[in-house]
């Protein structure tokens, strides 16, 4: 079954949505209206926040400890360095700390007037985190430090405070390493010195005490590559020794063993071997021709392969040094001088591992120099190697403190964080615009909802697109004015012939004439629910067949409900269908007239009102009553109960020819209908057609009150009222559904009316004429 807000075709229609949106705007205005009342409530409640920032610049701290030879050439290839990591130190949890801890907490205070000091839950970087933003200028030096608060003024001095913190706290990081070294370096030197004096003294009481002053050429030839070995070897101690002092002032991070059960650092640390190696062989060659006064025996492949060596051990070292610092939980720069330590003396240990190898292949070298000279050889090298480490050691002491002198401020202010004055959030107007918005939206998504939800039918095209295809539209009939002065107040057909609500239900009889008149028919008059006209329709349309000179018997068929008496106002109670059928009354006594006017319309009421009406209906004398009144009738119509008892209906439809479904405009619903015509099928019943009951037809769908001005119905003033009540002329953008339910509710409290005019007296068409 489609619903009304799809069309044929299964399309939405935007026009529908429109209208559905347009028929509830009391709920829409409701909604948002109700959502800007809670937008108000939360803005009023709402705790203003404040922002405050600070501009700065900030010096990358390698820049800060740049190389000797950048010092002296001026070099500035620092300033163009990432700042990333510095970036990240901003809120870190020591620096949220130490710029909490600048500040006086006593002197801030809520709204409510209690002071920051005295927070149930102190205030700590965890707590700062979120109110805490840092962002980044691309391409620049420059950081923004944004600090959020219901404090205005904690908010400006918290931002102005982590913006000190932050240079002490780079700056920290920066003199960190080069104080390291300046220790080492400082407690190195001394024990060089007196390493070199101690080798000098015993050189030279070994020359006196043994007459000999240098060894013999053919000696030093034999210990040339042993001595080299011994001086390479020297400055790697060195190194290793500088990276300890550099690794041991960190505590807690990953140990070197730890590190070198990596598989990533074993595959590393062999590549780094392998090719350390290869440079060695190629150093002890160079060696060897030095000592023929050859300046090189490596071939142009040769040294094209030693360059790439040194390349890629360099190569290697980064890798190395950036898989370290994976492994190391610590703060960026931490992790970084962390991992380029311990790089730098895994590198050397490996290095030193291979001059021993090497020097151990030497041994046999050594045997064929005299002891006396190996001797002296051994001391003259060890003094050359102290001596050489003591210049080194103090170049690298003036290095490291020019680096630590070059250290100053890694932080520029450049826009000091001001007092705000007006809080940034909540943002009132986009607020009330948002929530304004959204109850608009929830409203019309509730108005679309419904308007899917209601299975109502509304308009004649409702009607039609549920209608199978072999079930014909008889036609609407409008909503009615009724007149509790009239007799007949509900026969329009009578007390108004010429009227356009009479026109209406003739228009119907004339369809159902139309469709065959050379039979007499019996027909039904039904419904998918209760209290929705069917009653007021047969009645009118058998009013109309009477008027057009047939004999027709109304049959008040709804014996749960009888309405027919009523509907006449007839006096009294007397027999009826139910007495003729169970206690086998004489039909004449039971057939009335129920208007003196009209001869040949005829009612059979209900009469004695039955325990279970189902039995009567179901009574095989019911059917012989019916069959012997089709020969006397043109029509019979009977006022079938509503599908609500579907046993009843279903025994009345089995002695029908034809049946008129009768649906009430913005009552009926479309399952129920559905379930009605499925009901159809039960049975050889033939559909007439389906009518809609209490339209309000609107003017614009076709010409103005249906192309004819309101007095050609009638001249009267009362009557075009009457019909100007009919033809709504509110467009598609109508309160449908409130109007409907409305008339439906006045509907109800008219069927417990009474007329203004005295009872009709019981009139016996049979009996008063002899008739039989």
């Amino acid at each position: 079954m489609e619903n009304p807000m799809v069309n044929k075709n299964n399309e939405i229609d935007l026009l529908e949505l429109a209208a559905s949106c347009y028929r509830r705007k009391f709920m829409i205005i409701l909604l948002f209206i109700v959502a800007v009342a809670l937008a108000v409530g939360y803005l009023f409640i709402a705790v203003p926040t404040y922002e405050a920032s600070v501009t700065i610049m900030v010096k990358p701290i390698s820049e800060s400890s740049s190389s000797l030879s950048s010092l002296i050439s001026g070099s500035t290839m620092g300033s163009s360095s990432k700042i990333t990591t510095e970036v990240e130190l901003m809120k870190s949890r020591r620096n949220l700390n130490n710029a909490l801890s600048m500040l006086d907490l006593d002197s801030y205070q809520t709204k409510d007037g209690i002071k920051y000091s005295e927070f149930e839950k102190p205030l700590s970087a965890i707590s700062m985190d979120g109110k805490v933003t840092v962002s980044t200028v691309k391409d620049t030096s420059l950081v923004k430090i944004t600090v959020s608060d219901s404090s205005p003024e904690f908010a400006c001095d918290y931002a102005n405070a982590l913006a000190i913190s932050y240079n002490e706290l780079l700056t920290q990081i920066a003199k960190k390493a080069t104080q390291t070294s300046l220790e080492f370096l400082d407690a190195q030197i001394p024990i060089n010195l007196k390493e070199t004096e101690e080798a000098t003294r015993a050189l030279a009481e070994f020359q006196v005490n043994n007459n000999i002053l240098q060894v013999t050429q053919d000696s030093k030839e034999a210990l040339l590559e042993y001595n080299y070995l011994l001086k390479r070897r020297a400055p790697l101690e060195l190194e290793v020794a500088k990276a300890d002092a550099i690794i041991n002032s960190f505590t807690g991070f990953i140990s070197q063993s730890d590190i070198e059960a990596n598989e990533k650092v074993v595959a590393l640390m062999a590549d780094i071997e392998s090719a350390q190696e290869e440079i060695l062989k190629y150093d002890l060659l160079n060696l060897s021709a030095q000592s023929t006064s050859a300046k090189s025996i490596l071939n142009s492949s040769q040294e094209s392969r030693y360059i790439n060596l040194n390349q890629s051990i360099e190569s290697l070292d980064k890798s190395l040094t950036a898989l370290i610092i994976d492994m190391v939980d610590a703060d960026r720069t931490s992790a970084n001088q962390y991992a380029k330590a311990m790089s730098q003396k895994i590198k050397a240990e490996l290095e030193i591992k291979l001059i021993d190898i090497e020097a151990e292949k030497n041994n046999a070298f050594l045997e064929t120099v005299p002891e006396i000279e190996r001797q002296l050889s051994e001391l003259q090298t060890q003094v050359e190697i102290y001596s050489k480490m003591s210049v080194s050691l103090m170049q690298m002491l003036q290095e490291a403190k020019l680096k630590d002198s070059a250290i100053s401020d890694n932080v520029s202010e450049i826009d000091l964080a001001e007092v705000p004055e007006k809080p940034v959030s909540p943002k009132k107007a986009m607020i009330l615009l948002v929530a304004g918005f959204a109850g608009i939206c929830l409203g019309c998504l509730l108005a679309i909802v419904l308007e899917w939800n209601d299975k109502a039918f509304y308009t004649i095209d409702d009607v039609k697109k549920e209608l199978p295809s072999n079930i014909p539209f008889l036609g609407w009939i409008p909503m009615l004015k009724r007149k509790a002065h009239e007799r007949y107040f509900g026969s329009v057909v009578l007390n108004h012939p010429n009227s356009f609500e009479s026109e209406r239900y003739k228009h119907i009889a004339s369809t159902v004439l139309f469709v065959n008149k050379n039979r007499k028919r019996v027909i039904s008059v039904c419904a998918s629910e209760k209290n929705i006209g069917k009653t007021s329709v047969m009645v009118n349309i058998s009013v109309a067949f009477a008027q057009q000179g047939y004999k027709v018997l109304l049959v008040d068929g709804d014996l749960r409900m009888p309405s027919c008496e009523t509907f006449f106002n007839i006096e009294g109670s007397g027999f009826g269908l139910v007495d003729a059928v169970m206690d086998n009354v004489p039909i004449e006594e039971c057939i009335l007239k129920p208007i003196s006017t009209l001869d040949n319309l005829h009612l059979l009421p209900c009469g004695t009102r039955p325990k279970v009406p189902s039995v009567v209906l179901a009574q095989e004398s019911f059917t012989t009553v019916l069959i012997r009144l089709k020969e006397i009738y043109d029509f019979i119509v009977i006022d079938a109960p509503p599908l609500t008892f579907a046993s009843e209906l279903l025994n009345i439809l089995n002695v029908s020819t034809d049946a008129i479904c009768v649906l009430r405009a913005g009552i009926s619903q479309k399952d129920y209908f559905k379930d009605l015509i499925n009901t159809f099928s039960d049975t050889d019943v033939n559909i007439l057609g389906v009518c809609l009951n209490g339209y309000i037809y609107q003017r614009g769908h076709n010409s103005s009150s249906f192309g004819y001005g309101y007095g050609y119905y009638t001249k009267k003033a009362d009557d075009v009222e009457d019909i100007k009540s009919i033809v709504k002329g509110v467009g598609i953008f109508s309160s449908r559904r409130r109007y409907y339910r409305k008339r439906y509710k006045q509907d109800m409290k008219y069927r417990e009316k009474k007329s203004h005019f005295a009872k009709v007296e019981r009139i016996y068409p049979y009996l008063d004429n002899n008739n039989t």
